[in-house]
């Protein structure tokens, strides 16, 4: 049975980031874990609600933080699954992590954002395959252009399906 994959769009108050969900035979893996504290909670029932497959990752295609941020009470309900990046997002990631985590409470509330994010490890690798599932790799992409230099692509060739993070916009364009 191929791959599933599910959609999530955030608040608008959350940049209505988009978070995907693949669902496997035994396990699954989400993309983009969403900006604010509310909107992760709102991930973790989505996810509870549509499988019952254990998550074994959290993957951030780039390092804005409405892509990673509120990572933590994903991670806090399912225990198990590990949070990860490329090389070039998790060094982004540091780049920018310690003015981002100070700037954006002052911007959108202290109850809204973690106030320290966690940051995801890095995944050496070029693709990676669900339990179960061997015959659908799931290939990372990148570094490839979006509105950031450091976007990971995630593509599953079976399915023929890409998760594309920010180099396509969802509901709306940047301004910019």
């Amino acid at each position: 049975m191929p791959l599933q994959t599910h959609i999530h769009i955030s608040s608008e108050k959350g940049l209505s980031s988009i978070t995907t969900l693949i669902v496997g035979s035994k396990s699954s893996v989400l993309i983009d874990a969403p900006f604010l504290i509310p909107d992760a909670k709102s991930v973790v029932q989505w996810i509870k609600d549509t499988t019952s497959v254990p998550l074994k990752a959290v993957f951030a295609t780039h390092h804005h933080p409405d892509h990673f941020f509120s990572a933590n009470p994903i991670l806090e309900a399912f225990p198990k699954a590990r949070f990860l990046a490329a090389p070039y997002v998790r060094a982004a990631i540091d780049r920018e992590y310690e003015e981002k985590v100070k700037y954006w409470p002052e911007v959108m509330g202290k109850e809204m954002v973690p106030e320290k994010p966690r940051k995801p490890d890095v995944f050496e690798h070029s693709f990676f395959v669900l339990d179960g599932d061997e015959g659908s790799p799931i290939c990372l992409l990148g570094p490839v252009q979006g509105d950031s230099v450091d976007q990971t692509l995630f593509w599953l060739p079976t399915e023929k399906t890409v998760i594309c993070g920010d180099v396509i916009y969802a509901r709306s364009t940047h301004v910019w």
